[in-house]
């Protein structure tokens, strides 16, 4: 999500530090909210901005991608639109927990994960 290592060893260590500091033992959804809440201090989490056409090279992208190469395109998504595509497809959490955590509707959600797979499929392509 940060594309830094640096950052996102900082950005753990807020996360565990404070939750653990507060509470004593958390479980997955209060780390998942509070990781959420340590992204929105720096990010602007929460609105949907992505609006792409449908991608013309599906086929030989899918074919030709590289993880290095996926992994840039993931970071130029918007805020919100990326954290939707590694919660749903790098995490494996549902629509409805992705929509839980970020404060959007189930519908925003599928909205804001196709979005983001158009626009890794157009940067992949070009």
């Amino acid at each position: 999500m940060t594309g830094s290592e640096l950052e996102a060893e900082e950005l753990t260590h807020n996360v565990f530090h404070r939750t653990f500091r507060n509470i004593g033992a958390a479980d997955a959804a209060v780390l998942d909210a509070a990781v959420v809440s340590e992204l929105r201090d720096s990010r602007p989490i929460g609105n949907l901005t992505l609006r792409c056409g449908a991608a013309d090279e599906v086929f030989n992208v899918r074919l030709s991608a590289r993880l290095d190469d996926l992994e840039q395109a993931v970071l130029q998504l918007p805020a919100t639109e990326r954290m939707i595509y590694l919660l749903h497809d790098g995490e494996g959490y549902d629509g409805e927990r992705v929509g839980a955590l970020i404060g959007l509707s189930g519908d925003d959600v599928r909205a804001g994960l196709h979005q983001a797979r158009l626009r890794i499929r157009e940067l992949l392509a070009s």
